[in-house]
């Protein structure tokens, strides 16, 4: 008895587009035009306009909602190349998509919970960093961890997010460490604080 492979499918967060990211494949979905028009009818937002401005600048309220536009138009392609996932997966903003595509929100509901978190988000700037850091250095770590990556004889490799003052003081310390082409913190706790300003879906 053979066991059947499974299908999955997973969504990346911001570095899903880039700044030479073009939409003429996404022009193919069948969700393409629904989205523009939700979008132009709901939200008075210009899908190619905003595409033409933002695209790979990671920078909010607009980031969010192309990173999740992006990826399930990709999907709607997939799906109607024969592949359904059996299981979806997403990291940071690529859980919007993986919601989505689970079934979990409806076109429209999606594109306002991306809009929405892009608005949230945008209040709060700073950066994210990564490198390696000891076993007893992890003891007084120096920022938020955003994401512990993996590990081998050499320590363990992880993801900090902070705020300009947070990410300075941890380079100050290790200055090894590679900061990301993002401009918000993503993961930060203080995120926390505008909960209330992110409306209901």
């Amino acid at each position: 008895m053979t066991n059947k492979k499974k299908t999955i499918f997973i969504y990346s967060g911001e570095g899903t587009h880039g700044s030479e990211s073009q939409m003429k494949l996404l022009r193919y979905s069948g969700l393409f035009q629904p989205i523009s028009d939700i979008l132009k009818l709901k939200h008075d937002m210009d899908l190619e306009q905003i595409w033409n401005q933002e695209i790979g600048q990671h920078q909010c309220p607009y980031s969010p909602l192309l990173t999740t536009i992006t990826q399930i138009c990709l999907s709607d392609i997939w799906n109607h190349w024969g592949y359904q996932p059996d299981l979806v997966v997403g990291h940071s903003t690529g859980e919007i998509s993986a919601a989505y595509q689970a079934g979990l929100y409806d076109l429209e509901e999606i594109l306002l919970l991306s809009i929405n978190i892009g608005k949230v988000a945008s209040n709060l700037s700073g950066a994210m960093v990564h490198g390696w850091l000891s076993e007893s250095e992890l003891k007084e770590l120096p920022a938020n961890p955003a994401s512990f990556n993996f590990k081998d004889d050499t320590g363990i490799h992880l993801t900090f997010s902070g705020t300009t003052s947070e990410i300075v003081s941890l380079q100050n310390k290790k200055p090894d460490f590679v900061k990301m082409k993002i401009p918000h913190p993503w993961h930060h706790p203080l995120y926390h604080n505008y909960l209330d300003q992110l409306e209901h879906v």
